[in-house]
């Protein structure tokens, strides 16, 4: 398995990038699906500032891959009858929407914990500008929004989900996020790449599967449990050792 360093970050799984880039060429896109991995701290958790993504776009711009990504838009506001509130969310949810766009050149998403039919109906337009995007680019989903320490993901059915359990609907709400990625998948014809990221003592290493394709008759379970199996099997690799270094700046 080779390795190199590029933006600082060590880049392994060579051979499945040179896959995607034979897919671009020939006017096929993937859907990009990494983990994502805990800022370095409590003020960017909190805030939501993704150091995992700046990475993993540097890599896939520096091998000619760049890719929009899918961003949370919106927050879990309870909505209710209330017009008040209902303002407070469409504020809320235009500001961060325009920043998300502004800082990443993404596509917002609204998954709005207490109101996801609310949420549902707002994400009519985006869905359409997602699937638009695909035929033209590459795109970054995160299927799970919530952090993971540096190698602490299993990727199994019984992940840990700190900050979220105690929230109402959790699981339906965690499965749709898990859902979501594979539904654009299907939706598009787009293959699925898994990508793992670790920053194991501020180490970053980002390696990238085989693409996955996602048929319109296979079950959204069924592409998510291979999706779920290839990640644990990427972290495994990812922690082999490697047999041919090589650096590229």
């Amino acid at each position: 398995m080779e390795k190199i360093t590029q933006k600082g970050v060590e880049v392994s799984g060579l051979e499945n990038l040179l896959a995607i880039q034979q897919l671009n060429a020939a006017g096929r896109h993937v859907i990009f699906a990494p983990n994502h991995v805990s800022p370095n701290s409590k003020v960017k958790t909190q805030l939501a500032m993704a150091e995992d993504y700046p990475k993993l776009r540097d890599v896939l711009e520096e091998n000619g891959l760049p890719a929009s990504v899918l961003f949370r838009g919106d927050g879990d506001i309870e909505v209710g009858d209330s017009r008040v509130r209902r303002i407070i969310y469409d504020i809320h949810r235009a500001i961060f929407s325009r920043l998300g766009r502004l800082l990443t050149g993404g596509v917002p998403l609204n998954i709005n914990a207490k109101e996801p039919k609310l949420a549902q109906r707002k994400n009519l337009g985006n869905v359409r500008e997602v699937l638009r995007r695909l035929k033209k680019q590459n795109m970054v989903i995160y299927p799970y929004g919530n952090w993971f320490k540096a190698g602490e993901q299993q990727f199994d059915e019984n992940l840990p989900a700190e900050g979220y359990a105690g929230m109402e609907n959790f699981e339906k709400w965690r499965q749709s996020l898990k859902s979501g990625f594979v539904r654009f998948a299907k939706m598009s014809g787009c293959p699925i790449v898994p990508v793992y990221v670790d920053n194991t003592g501020g180490e970053w290493k980002i390696r990238f599967g085989e693409p996955i394709e996602a048929p319109k008759e296979t079950s959204n379970e069924e592409l998510g449990q291979r999706y779920l199996q290839a990640m644990q099997l990427e972290k495994q690799r990812l922690q082999l050792p490697m047999h041919s270094e090589n650096s590229q700046s």
